[in-house]
């Protein structure tokens, strides 16, 4: 049985996908376990086997040992690089957002012209804060 001595208060860890651009990075963070019975134990409302860690009804999501061998990688906390990747990514929309504004801004009208370099100063600012 994989989680055997697993009691309440315990650390286990949750596989959470974060979406990058065309795929996603894939982060193990650490959840605490909040009830056990003798066949089961929970994280929060979802319920896990002892026996393997897989989550009640479904045959992919799982439960992890820290140190354990996960296709290749071992598992983690990797709580900060998920974190510093979700910052950068909402960079990123925020400038995609003032890009698209910018685009808007001109159109054929050079008047415009000022608004576009406040635009692209904030742009720089916040390439420089997500970096």
């Amino acid at each position: 049985m994989k989680f055997k001595g697993v009691k309440k208060g315990d650390k286990v860890f949750l596989i959470e996908a974060t979406s990058a651009g065309w795929g996603s990075e894939v982060f193990f963070i650490p959840k605490e376990v909040t009830h056990v019975t003798p066949k089961r134990f929970h994280v929060g409302p979802v319920t896990y086997k002892r026996d393997n860690g897989r989550q009640l009804g479904d045959y992919w999501n799982r439960a992890l040992l820290e140190g354990e061998d996960y296709h290749g990688n071992v598992v983690r906390d990797q709580t900060k690089e998920r974190d510093e990747l979700k910052k950068k990514l909402e960079g990123a929309r925020r400038a995609e957002g003032i890009f698209e504004e910018a685009a808007r801004a001109v159109g054929h009208d050079t008047k415009n012209l000022d608004k576009v370099l406040e635009l692209a100063i904030e742009i720089e600012r916040l390439l420089e804060e997500t970096v």
